[in-house]
């Protein structure tokens, strides 16, 4: 029964150090490409600015076009 245990654990352990780089990817992706979305798209995403109940504190803030780009 014990080598059973070990045997699962090592074989959960193999699985975890393929899937910890496979989530880090994945999970970078989410903002590397919501990063290029604020460049390629830029005037779309000033008009989704524009449209947010944020806008007046971007505004505080200052341009939004120079914080999309900061």
């Amino acid at each position: 029964m014990i080598r059973n245990m070990e045997n699962s654990l090592a074989t959960w352990a193999a699985k975890v150090r393929l899937i910890d780089p496979v989530f880090r990817l994945y999970l970078s992706l989410i903002f590397i490409i919501g990063g290029l979305g604020h460049f390629l798209a830029h005037e779309y995403m000033l008009g989704r600015m524009a449209l947010s109940p944020w806008k007046d504190h971007v505004a505080l803030i200052g341009d939004a076009s120079i914080l999309l780009w900061l």
